[in-house]
């Protein structure tokens, strides 16, 4: 194999490491599934039962709740009256959560103003310690949670949503179908396997309960999820683009470095794995070349099958990444930048920054 000029100038284990960066940079951030029947069932956990509630059910509670903050029957019914439109859409196709959202918009202005936010900033609408006062019934609280985690995934906002959304189960929302739903985007995002094979296991559960839109996304992410195993270039990759996605953000954190040691770390294994495996290839190839010891039958001139001819390739000068002059060992990086994403660049320079540290450690 012919590599480019400036992968010969590297030898050893970090020409494997940038051979394995070009392949992850090449393969796909996001791997679907061909079809929904190659779905493997493999939740961690029994699945959660659900059902969604009537619409009469979440009406009459709204009405009720409309009724319980009234000074009289006569203010309760006007406000029932204004909001009647918003509480006829819990009866049609339209989403539920946004039905029962306009509705306490209508009646709280801090809803109204959380509901705004979502549409455009998201993030912003991610402090609720106000939802804490004992003022506000479990229901709102637990809706207005939903609603808020539902935006920040649609923003890509992930790891926020997850935090949002902690504690809820089905049976606390109005719309559970949306907070199984929403919660596995964000785990499927996140790349965590298990949480979000458990999370599809309950949403697939009933399947009856929810819009199709949903049951046929839910049904892809687990044909997809369930392939992924840990520490394989398939998972590098998505937590690669994982990293891109935070880094698009702003969020180049502590949690975003954590990701990117873990990338690191994960690389490590896989070049270590590849080295292995290249060893004994050698092993086996020298050991097939090693001749008998066992003397021809007959005296005679040996066959000659080939015309002793070899094709020479250029393997570079053999030096290290560690003993590269530093003009040189920019130009590498300047090229991998080139080719690759920023944040690709940043994770190779670090990790060739480190196989020179055990270079020099080793002499």
């Amino acid at each position: 194999m012919l590599y480019p000029a400036f992968l010969r100038s590297i030898s050893g284990p970090a020409i494997t490491g940038v051979l394995l960066l070009m392949v992850l940079a090449l393969s796909p951030a996001h791997m679907s599934s061909a079809a929904a029947t190659d779905a493997v069932e493999n939740p961690t956990a029994e699945p959660v039962k659900w059902t969604t509630p009537a619409a009469e059910d979440v009406e009459a509670t709204l009405v009720e709740w409309i009724a319980e903050s009234s000074a009289t029957p006569e203010e309760a019914s006007r406000r029932e009256l204004a909001i009647r439109p918003k509480l006829d859409m819990l009866f049609t196709p339209t989403d539920r959560l946004d039905a029962v959202m306009a509705c306490l918009a209508d009646e709280m202005p801090a809803v109204a103003q959380l509901v705004e936010a979502c549409r455009n900033s998201p993030i912003e609408a991610t402090s609720l310690d106000w939802l804490d006062s004992a003022d506000i019934d479990y229901w709102v609280r637990n809706n207005v949670r939903l609603y808020v985690g539902r935006a920040l995934v649609r923003h890509h906002y992930y790891e926020q949503a997850l935090s949002v959304m902690n504690g809820l189960a089905p049976d606390d929302v109005f719309d559970p179908a949306s907070l199984l739903f929403y919660r596995s985007v964000a785990e499927h995002q996140l790349v965590r396997i298990d949480e979000a094979n458990i999370t599809l296991a309950s949403l697939l559960d009933a399947e009856q309960e929810m819009p199709e839109r949903f049951a046929q996304v839910a049904r892809l992410m687990r044909a997809d999820i369930t392939k992924v195993k840990v520490d394989s270039l398939n998972h590098i990759a998505r937590r690669m683009s994982d990293v891109e996605r935070r880094l698009s953000l702003s969020e180049a954190d502590e949690k975003t470095q954590e990701v990117e040691r873990g990338i690191l770390a994960s690389l490590d294994k896989v070049i270590e794995q590849l080295e292995q495996q290249q060893q004994q290839q050698q092993q086996q190839q020298q050991a097939g070349s090693q001749p008998s010891g066992e003397p021809m039958d007959d005296s005679k001139i040996a066959e000659q099958r080939g015309e002793g001819k070899v094709d020479p390739k250029d393997i570079g000068d053999g030096s290290g990444w560690g003993n590269m002059p530093p003009r040189e060992r920019e130009r590498v990086l300047q090229q991998i930048g080139r080719d690759f994403p920023g944040h690709y660049r940043d994770l190779m320079e670090e990790y060739l920054k480190r196989l020179a540290t055990d270079e020099r450690d080793e002499e």
